[in-house]
């Protein structure tokens, strides 16, 4: 019975998005105490102000998707994946601003379970680098494949933008920057059970893993971003904080290390209360970071 009261609350806390995100007032989801409240409120101002429209489409899956698209008649597209458990405008309103103004036209797409967009459930990639896929052949059919596509992601987002990465990829895909992205679905789970100070006696952990795959439909275990990784045949860039306590970048750094074409990996340290977002950390080492991804020759 404690197995089952467990997996259930687990599943509702991990694979369900937040009630508790301001979809329409993004600047509502700024924590007042942010040392970067100010520069975050600014840029969703700046935003608040520029035209935008709200587009979908229909994922393999038949889940059906929205996203923000700001329209910069340009021939460059910037696809920017957000991580679960977030407003995607909040949590990229600097970089909407950058690309934006260096010329390219921006798309921001609500992960599934988010805003509008459906689904009940998450899977921390797996089922989202099929949505990553339908979003770039949206952009190709707007925007046309003679144009450049840049993906750009975030934690879950980053994830999977690494797992689409070993799809049938269209050639006008340019470049992957990775941010924050962790090695599988399986080492998150079992770290939070870890955490929690559960016991794996009574199969907790299996018992995790079967209702995930009854839930979700997938196997926890192909939810990995090592074996996609190693077939990558884009740039990739990665990112992350390095803070005491966090694994994030050694995950990154793991990732970096087996993917064949990695470029370049930005680890920037900060402390607890610095930051919860890379670009903050040091927005000129990352300003700098985002305009050798987009540049012609990756310098």
């Amino acid at each position: 019975m404690l197995n089952f009261i467990y997996v259930n609350k687990f599943i509702a806390k991990y694979f369900q998005s937040s009630e508790n995100i301001d979809y329409e007032h993004p600047s509502k989801n700024i924590n007042p105490d942010s040392p970067n409240y100010r520069v975050m409120l600014e840029a969703i101002d700046y935003i608040d102000n520029m035209e935008r429209e709200l587009v979908n489409v229909v994922s393999s899956d038949k889940t059906k998707l929205f996203a923000r698209y700001f329209n910069n008649d340009s021939d460059k597209t910037v696809i920017l994946f957000h991580d679960v458990n977030h407003d995607p405008i909040t949590q990229f309103c600097c970089h909407i601003n950058y690309f934006f103004n260096e010329g390219y036209n921006v798309l921001v797409p609500y992960m599934r379970g988010h805003f509008l967009s459906k689904a009940k459930y998450h899977s921390y990639g797996y089922l989202e680098s099929n949505d990553v896929a339908s979003w770039v052949e949206w952009t190709n059919k707007r925007v046309g494949t003679n144009g450049s596509i840049f993906l750009v992601g975030i934690g879950v987002g980053a994830n999977a933008i690494c797992m689409y990465s070993a799809m049938d990829v269209p050639s006008n895909v340019k470049r992957l920057l990775l941010d924050s992205p962790f090695l599988s679905l399986k080492d998150f789970v079992d770290e939070i059970i870890e955490s929690d100070n559960i016991k794996d006696e009574d199969g907790m952990k299996l018992d995790i893993y079967k209702s995930i795959e009854k839930n979700l439909g997938f196997n926890i275990v192909k939810s990995t971003c090592i074996i996609p990784i190693k077939k990558c045949k884009l740039p990739v860039y990665f990112s992350c904080l390095e803070r005491e306590g966090s694994k994030v970048s050694i995950y990154t750094q793991t990732l970096a290390a087996f993917c064949p074409t990695t470029v370049d990996t930005l680890i920037l340290p900060c402390s607890e209360f610095d930051s919860d977002q890379t670009y903050f950390a040091n927005r000129v080492a990352y300003n700098k970071f985002l305009k050798k991804f987009v540049s012609e020759k990756g310098k």
